[in-house]
């Protein structure tokens, strides 16, 4: 198996170098991540389902297509992990940037430290295509779905407990519609701080407002 190498950083974004990606965690170095929202023009954002076979959080619902720069790789590279994720292609002049944060975590990994220390770089771009035609990613990604933004508001805020959102499940025979309900314990365990201000800024993206910003 190849090694994957990434870029690394210090805590003010200066390069310092390039590292293997198991030592990047393990050590808890610096590195980049692209966080890529598709939104829908019908008021909607997509979430994925994270395989089952995935380490971290698997089962839960989270970002549309996420994943790391490779070392070398500029911020224009991320349309590859949407390729690769969801099976779209993305031009990368449609994207709207929408800066980035810092995202830290601790956990186990395999019986090992798991430190996170990741610049992560937020996009939103418009897209309409079927959910049928997406190309799931195998072992990484088991669904994809539409998520009302408002609703989804409401479910983060505390307004209510439960969504109901549609989509597509990867089954044996390909992609299967499904219905599922979801609650706040389904989504991956990003802050409720990052998920409303995803949501919002999504909100005002359709609305064709200025200003936006993570």
């Amino acid at each position: 198996m190849d090694i994957e190498y990434l870029d690394i950083y210090d805590a003010n974004f200066n390069h310092i170098g390039t590292e293997d990606r198991n030592k990047v965690h393990e050590r808890g170095l610096w590195h980049q991540t692209i966080h890529c929202w598709i939104v829908r023009p019908n008021g909607k954002i997509l979430v994925q389902m994270r395989s089952a076979n995935i380490i971290n959080h698997p089962n839960t619902l989270d970002i549309s297509a996420a994943g790391h720069l490779r070392a070398g790789e500029k911020l224009k590279d991320c349309v590859r992990e949407v390729k690769e994720e969801i099976g779209i292609d993305i031009e990368f002049s449609a994207l709207t940037y929408l800066g980035y944060f810092r995202r830290t975590s601790d956990s186990v990994r395999n019986g090992h430290p798991n430190h996170n220390r990741e610049f992560a770089h937020v996009f939103f771009v418009k897209d309409d295509t079927p959910l049928s035609e997406y190309q799931l990613q195998e072992n990484e990604v088991d669904g994809i779905y539409e998520m009302d933004i408002n609703k989804a508001l409401a479910l983060f805020f505390g307004e209510t407990d439960i969504i109901k959102i549609d989509g597509y499940k990867r089954t044996e025979d390909g992609l299967t519609t499904q219905l599922i309900t979801a609650t706040r314990e389904d989504f991956t365990p990003h802050p409720k701080w990052q998920w409303l201000k995803i949501l919002i800024m999504a909100d005002r993206y359709l609305k064709g407002e200025k200003y936006l910003a993570v």
